[in-house]
């Protein structure tokens, strides 16, 4: 059976048996803090004293070493400049008219005295004194052969590397440090070298023994910079050293001060002032004592009495009188604490209300695990979680992992175990769980924080249980709506491809005969029909490009391709191209090219035509009269690395209604819609063009009064580039082919390749036929061409593997012949897949001879570089 706890004591016999310890023990601690306080400020004080003295001292014998090195220095700088009588003269003069030298000497690079001043200097070897490899400037302390006083040499070396030695006298600062040391009542005023050896001490004899007090404590921890004091027990006494060395000089100065001798005055006003302290404590320990039963705890007594089972009541009892005002106080701020406890458990109680709610809200309840005592504990909404309830079931951990998903039990164990293991804070899970009471499997999340004792080691675990099912759900029926939109994506690029290589093909074919016809025939009326339908051929292929183009601009898949061109010269290409039109339709055609604009630039020059091809012929298309004016300018840029060109196309058109700006860059929307097309087009040329801009660094912006006329602007940002050199910028300019080629053509398509075949052979060239990849290669190997042009969809062998396997060849002649894709697939991607094959070039389907002339002669270009 357990022994119970020894009852505290009564007040009384506290507070009577702890009287001496609260007067008599501050007397104590007051008396000697007092004492420690004053024997410390006198210490401090002294030390303070020796330190400034010790920095006097330094500077006193700093000014006196550097005078006397700045004297031999201006002796060694008259090496070399003067004869050597007026060096010799200056040496004696110097010596006679400062006291500070005994003697001047001058000494050669050897060592060997070759004058002094006054005669009679014997018995130094210079060499030992001052070796050649040390940049010292004065020696160690030595007694003159001549007047058997102590002196130090200090020397200078001359530009040819003799010296100018000069004998300092020492007597002076000896009896100066002799003097400040009388004045200095219990201070010792000493001068020491870089090695502890003394050259100044008032006894005189420790100086001529050269005594060396390098070995003092306050030597080994004293720093270069300034003055350092430190306490040392030295002859029986304690004593207090400051050392201070010479700025640029090894010197030192110590003062040694008596600590005894300085605080002998006061240590008696200690002693005194402790004495009184004493015998006023002990006066009042009697006093307090005596009247301490009749007025403080007799009523104290009382007022616990009265306070007895008050901290458990509801609410406190009228209070009593007070017997002091003191206790009346305290009883009132215990009455007060009483009531703020009670109303702050009831401020708890609705806390942990909203807490509970909220947490029933947010399906999100709490644990604690103690991990000394092994006990766990879930809050309401945990409870509910897991389908349990308080009545039925103990928490523990093995209950816990019984409520887990069987396939999720093994990470969740892991989980927590190793996050002990590992000694880290926190871990995050998201698992199933099987409710309790109804078998139904949840999501949850876990969070768990670690807390640590003293020692670090984890002795509670905190966490959070959260039902996330929902979640889940929604989780997974976004993923599976992600999944159907990329499907869906995914089916529209395919049917965009499998339609732009189906209408491409029989158009290749259309264009082709065209063209060809229109080489064939004369008669005018002809050639205007021939005319008119390659234009509506061409819209129709300029139509199926802005449906690929604004697919890629959904798709995210529209890239510029950056390309150093000349700015002004594509700008002037570009109007004159619509020149013809503006003959044709009345309309003036304007521009304003600013002379500040950069020549060279780096960007995609295709896509900046491609803008401006469709702003202008906007223009043109919504103008029946007035004019047509195109203008660019630079604007400020914020890098030094890029241009920054204004660009805007006026008109004196129709105009845009206001109600009709908000969808104008909207995809197959145009001004007029209904039955009435006053214009053509499908409605995509605004939109692609926006895009564009924004790729390019800018945007675009429209101002426009219906039956006034309308201003399309838009800047972009360019790179800054050099001129390109002669030859790369012979590479800019449109270059014709050969007259005469030996082409191997590769197509399937009996209408396309006749075409193309007709037109080749028309402007010069013999070419070969090839229905399928397999029959190309066995030609190349059998017949020497200067190019190939290969279809990419092709039977038996499609082009991309015929392609693969002539660079594969290994016949260099044969392995890098150039290889132009000519093919219906022009989808985002399509060019890079066939240039990354191997091809040389690549056009797209439906051809235009201009178009495949001009790729054949930049091919053959490039691979004659």
């Amino acid at each position: 059976m357990k022994r119970s706890a020894k009852a505290p004591a009564p007040a009384v016999s506290l507070l009577r048996g702890t009287l001496a310890v609260w007067l008599l023990g501050p007397c104590i601690i007051v008396v000697f803090a007092l004492g420690l306080a004053l024997l410390t400020e006198g210490v401090k004080k002294a030390r303070e004293t020796n330190e400034h003295l010790a920095t006097a001292l330094c500077r006193y014998l700093d000014i006196f070493v550097s005078d006397a090195h700045s004297n031999l220095a201006s002796l060694a700088r008259l090496e070399g400049r003067s004869e050597p009588d007026h060096i010799l003269a200056a040496i004696r003069q110097t010596q006679e008219s400062l006291t500070r030298f005994q003697r001047i000497v001058l000494v050669d690079a050897d060592g060997i005295v070759r004058f002094t001043h006054p005669p009679g200097f014997v018995g130094v070897d210079f060499p030992v004194l001052f070796p050649p490899e040390s940049n010292s400037t004065m020696s160690r302390p030595l007694y003159s052969s001549d007047t058997g006083s102590l002196t130090i040499l200090m020397r200078a070396k001359t530009a040819s590397g003799q010296m100018i030695a000069g004998e300092l006298n020492l007597n002076a600062l000896l009896e100066h440090l002799h003097h400040f040391s009388l004045d200095l009542h219990g201070t010792v005023v000493a001068a020491t070298d870089g090695f502890g050896n003394l050259i100044a001490h008032p006894d005189m004899a420790l100086v001529r023994q050269q005594t060396n007090i390098g070995d003092w404590r306050i030597f080994k921890e004293a720093s270069d910079a300034g003055a350092f004091s430190a306490l040392a027990f030295r002859d029986g006494s304690f004593v207090s050293d400051t050392v201070a060395q010479l700025p640029g000089h090894k010197w030192k100065v110590i003062l040694s001060t008596s600590l005894w001798h300085t605080m002998s005055d006061t240590l008696k006003i200690v002693a005194t002032i402790e004495i009184l302290l004493v015998a006023y404590f002990l006066i009042l320990f009697l006093s307090v004592r005596r009247t301490l039963n009749l007025r403080i705890i007799r009523p104290i007594v009382e007022f616990s009495k009265s306070m007895t089972g008050l901290a458990t009541s509801q609410q406190p009892d009228p209070p009593a009188p007070a017997p002091f005002q003191e206790l009346g106080l305290i009883e009132r701020e215990f009455r007060q604490a009483i009531s703020a406890i009670l109303e702050s458990q009831a401020r708890l109680r609705t806390s942990q209300a909203i807490l509970e709610q909220a947490q029933s809200i947010g399906r999100m309840g709490s644990w604690r695990l103690d991990l000394v005592e092994n006990r766990l504990t879930w809050s309401d909404e945990a409870y509910r979680i897991f389908g349990a309830t308080q009545d039925e079931v103990e928490p523990s951990y093995e209950l816990f992992m019984t409520l887990v998903h069987p396939d999720d039990r093994a990470a969740v164990d892991h989980a927590y175990t190793s996050s002990i293991k590992e000694n880290r804070d926190r871990y995050e899970i998201e698992h199933r769980i099987v409710r309790r009471d109804d078998g139904e499997i949840r999501f949850v999340i876990e969070r768990c924080v670690h807390e640590r004792d003293a020692e670090g080691t984890i002795t509670r675990s905190v966490g959070m249980v959260q039902d996330i099912t929902e979640r889940k759900r929604e989780e997974e029926e976004l993923l599976l709506a992600k999944e159907q939109a990329e499907a869906a994506n995914r089916a529209k690029s395919e049917f965009l491809a499998n339609m732009s290589h189906e209408i491409r093909t029989p158009l290749n074919g259309i264009l082709g005969m065209l063209q060809l016809l229109e080489t064939s025939v004369q008669d005018k009326e002809e050639l205007k029909f021939c005319a008119l339908a390659i234009q509506s051929t061409n819209r129709l292929t300029s139509l199926l490009s802005d449906i690929l183009d604004l697919s890629r601009v959904e798709a995210s898949m529209m890239l510029i391709r950056s390309k150093r061109f000349d700015l002004r010269s594509v700008l002037t290409q570009i109007i004159d191209l619509f020149a013809p039109v503006a003959v044709q339709t009345g309309v003036t055609l304007t521009r304003h090219l600013d002379p500040g604009l950069p020549i060279w630039v780096v960007g995609d020059s295709l896509r900046l035509q491609q803008v401006l091809t469709n702003l202008i012929g906007n223009s043109f298309k919504f103008t029946k009269r007035g004019h047509v004016h195109v203008e660019a300018y630079p604007l400020p840029s914020r890098r030094k690395d890029t241009f920054r060109v204004f660009f805007a196309i006026e008109d004196t058109g129709c105009g845009i209604a206001d109600e009709e700006l908000g969808n104008l860059f909207q995809p197959f929307t145009q001004v007029s819609q209904g039955y009435t097309r006053n214009h053509q087009g499908a409605g995509l040329g605004l939109t692609i063009s926006k895009q564009l801009v924004a790729l390019m660094g800018g945007n675009m912006a429209v101002a426009s009064e219906e039956g006034v006329g309308t201003t399309f602007a838009f800047c972009v940002t360019f790179s800054k580039e050099v001129r390109p050199h002669d030859d790369e910028a012979a590479l800019e300019k449109r270059t014709a082919p050969p007259a005469s080629l030996q082409i191997l053509l590769a197509e399937d398509d009996e209408t396309t390749g006749f075409s193309i075949s007709r037109l080749l052979e028309k402007s010069g060239h013999s070419v070969t036929m090839a229905h399928n990849g397999q029959e190309a290669l066995e030609l190349h190997e059998s017949h020497d061409f200067d190019l190939i042009l290969m279809d990419v969809s092709m039977p038996v062998m499609d082009g991309i593997e015929a392609c693969q396997r002539i660079r594969g060849s290994r016949n260099s002649h044969k392995r890098d012949i150039p290889i132009i894709a000519l093919t219906a697939y022009a989808m985002a991607g399509d060019k890079e897949k066939f240039l990354a094959a191997g091809m040389s070039g690549y056009v797209a389907k439906p051809i235009n001879m201009e178009t495949l002339t001009q790729m054949m002669a930049e091919t053959l270009a490039e691979q004659r570089r």
